[in-house]
């Protein structure tokens, strides 16, 4: 999706691509149970040209749109920031591990 978007997301990156690749597979390899956890689809971008790779969530809308929806889109973000960690925070410690 291309024009006004915010997003929240885990960008995965230690310094070796490698590594960093083999962390996006083993997250990818629980995709249905972080789902679930996480309540909604996620976006999984192993980005192969990249070092690093980002799951993430996208949604419409700009933080340079009115009030009301600014508003709305903070408390969207918020929300998906605290479940990325309640989801994420365990599993990427025990990759870090």
């Amino acid at each position: 999706m291309h024009g006004k978007r915010v997003e929240v997301n885990l960008y995965i990156d230690c310094g070796d691509k490698e590594t960093n690749k083999k962390w996006f597979d083993d997250l990818k390899g629980q995709q249905p149970e972080i789902e679930k956890e996480m309540g909604e689809s996620l976006t999984w971008e192993r980005l192969e040209h990249r070092q690093g790779s980002r799951i993430a969530l996208y949604r419409a809308g700009s933080i340079q749109d009115d009030e009301a929806s600014r508003d709305e889109i903070k408390a969207w973000a918020i929300d998906r920031l605290l479940k990325f960690r309640k989801v994420f925070g365990p599993r990427i410690v025990n990759l870090v591990g």
